[in-house]
């Protein structure tokens, strides 16, 4: 269970550094309050096959992460991060975002192309995942610079950016229009939606409406027990995502995952920066946790896991127990049981990959 799936020393890392000016709080506090935009930054491999992203890092506050498969190979070759707490946002403290993609490439010598960009984007209520409206390119005019690994060395993309609002611009093409698979009806216990970037993509995004905000999350936590309580009594394979009362050690978490039959999609992490800034670390599985977290946050103190996005093998009676652990805040089932009504009502096609998002609770509850 604990080998990073990764499976590579290779790697292509998109690093940056960046600051704003008081100017450009304005601009973003602008953007959110006149058009409910909230900032952001992304890295996409634009040449490469075997790429895949494997881990992030921010400081930016309240990160929601994201990733897609464009090409359907399963490999990630797009991350994406967004602040939803653009009011928290100071100006004149450098943040960072970075973006490790492990190369499967199996030779560790190769060249291509990442297009960087900082961007603007919207909640769309309708997808329940953020779409892009402006956007600016990071070390070029549209973001696009060359990275290359070998010799079992690494490569990074790192530069110091200052943000400038006068640089935002509208670009048509870049925002996508998402093709819709699937969507929950009113009867549906759960609200999510599903659907593909393009056409051709193999993957599919199950997006699950989380809680926007602490009112919603009153609401959200009831109807997450009302949820629990509604499962059979036979044991079965839930994708749950768990938030935990308090950063949790490295030790403490793989032996909290082991004893309680637990398979982690993906972790995030808490850390800081040496000007005291929060970091928000994410990890594709759990399997060799502390090399991934070494690699992408060695110049940050980790504190420990707050969340796991994870499978969890246990019946109704076995996760309200787990539900009552000292460690744990909240077992969220809506993942869980958007994913059955989603294959029970649509289903999936050969070959193809679900991907289902949802955000922990970790930032609401100030971790």
């Amino acid at each position: 269970m604990f080998s990073f799936e990764s499976g590579s020393d290779y790697y292509v890392r998109c690093d940056s550094n960046f600051t704003y000016s008081s100017s450009d709080i304005n601009a973003i506090q602008s953007y959110y309050r006149n058009n409910s935009h909230y900032p952001g930054a992304d890295c996409t491999d634009m040449t490469s096959a075997w790429l895949d992203h494997c881990s992030s890092l921010t400081t930016l506050p309240d990160a929601h992460f994201d990733q897609d498969d464009d090409d359907g190979n399963a490999l990630w070759e797009e991350a994406e991060v967004t602040s939803e707490s653009p009011l928290s946002i100071k100006a004149g403290l450098e943040y960072t975002w970075r973006a490790q993609f492990c190369d499967f490439s199996l030779f560790g010598n190769m060249t291509g192309e990442m297009q960087h960009t900082f961007h603007e984007s919207y909640w769309s209520s309708f997808w329940r995942e953020y779409q892009t409206q402006y956007w600016t390119g990071y070390g070029t005019t549209d973001g696009v610079n060359t990275y290359y690994t070998h010799g079992g060395h690494t490569a990074d993309l790192i530069a110091n950016h200052t943000f400038a609002s006068s640089n935002r611009r509208q670009n048509e093409a870049f925002a996508r229009d998402p093709v819709p698979v699937w969507r929950a009806d009113e009867s549906a216990r759960v609200k999510a939606v599903a659907i593909k970037d393009n056409e051709l993509s193999k993957e599919i995004e199950l997006n699950v409406a989380g809680p926007r905000n602490a009112d919603e999350l009153k609401g959200y936590v009831r109807e997450n027990e009302e949820l629990i309580n509604s499962l059979g009594g036979a044991p079965g394979s839930h994708r749950v995502m768990i938030t935990f009362n308090k950063p949790m050690s490295l030790t403490e978490f793989s032996d909290f995952v082991l004893s309680n039959n637990i398979s982690p999609v993906s972790v995030e992490l808490r850390s800081t920066n040496s000007d005291g800034l929060r970091g928000t670390i994410y990890v594709k599985g759990a399997l060799n946790l502390v090399k991934a977290v070494h690699d992408i946050a060695p110049d940050h103190v980790v504190h420990g896991v707050i969340a796991v996005d994870a499978v969890l093998r246990a019946d109704k009676d076995r996760i309200l127990d787990l539900s009552h652990d000292s460690n744990v805040a909240l077992i969220d089932v809506h993942p869980s049981i958007a994913y059955l009504e989603f294959i029970r009502q649509r289903g999936i096609a050969e070959g193809q990959h679900v991907d289902i998002n949802v955000k922990s609770i970790a930032w609401w509850l100030g971790l």
